[in-house]
């Protein structure tokens, strides 16, 4: 799900695709564009109950934008704030 709304963002997709990644953490010389690290920093927990159904989930993650130019991690780092 956040793959693809990071996707659906056309300078995201520009600058990253195919540089998004879950769990993983690139070689230091390896950055050579910016990549995207999608990290889960807690399990899901069920929010709402419903008739003694989960309706939704809180979920925490942590994004990092890991580039050797200042301006393009910030550029992709505000694209994924908004």
């Amino acid at each position: 799900m956040i793959y693809h709304a990071l996707m659906a963002n056309l300078t995201i997709k520009e600058k990253a695709y195919g540089r998004i990644k879950f769990y993983e953490f690139p070689e230091t010389g390896e950055v050579k564009a910016p990549f995207i690290i999608i990290d889960p920093l807690d399990v899901p927990i069920p929010k709402d109950y419903a008739d003694n159904t989960w309706l939704a989930y809180d979920c925490l993650l942590q994004i990092d934008v890991w580039s050797k130019k200042r301006t393009a991690t910030r550029e992709l780092s505000e694209k994924i704030h908004y």
